[in-house]
């Protein structure tokens, strides 16, 4: 975080995006206060998961924990935001069952891996 903070610059808002599991290892991760002064951490969850923060964490968020996802872009670093991801009745399995029964698969993934797929005959 400290190479792409000095590559853009001090003014830009800088967004380090993590999911929950990783945030929650925060605490073993090097110098991992400093993260803040570099940019602000924006930690998705799947839905419904409430997790136990432990006190070191929950410490962390108090002090740096953003009002709204806006003043992410308000300032260059400094906050921290959760957010919940809306969940999407899509799988892999889901996808390799349709591929192997020829349906279409348009819309689940990227049109490039759909592309990959099917050129390479994958999954039939």
């Amino acid at each position: 975080m400290r190479d792409i903070r000095a590559e853009i610059g001090p003014d830009e808002p800088l967004i380090m995006v993590l999911g929950m599991d990783s945030f929650l290892s925060l605490p073993t991760w090097h110098e991992w206060r400093a993260l803040t002064q570099y940019a602000h951490l924006l930690v998705v969850s799947r839905p419904g998961w409430e997790p136990d923060l432990i006190s070191e964490l929950n410490a962390f968020c108090e002090n740096y924990r953003a009002s709204a996802s806006h003043e992410l872009q308000c300032a260059p670093s400094g906050l921290v935001w959760f957010e919940t991801l809306t969940p999407l009745g899509i799988s892999s399995s889901m996808i390799r069952s349709l591929a192997r029964k020829n349906e279409s698969i348009a819309y689940l993934l990227p049109e490039s891996v759909q592309k990959y797929i099917e050129q390479h005959q994958l999954y039939r």
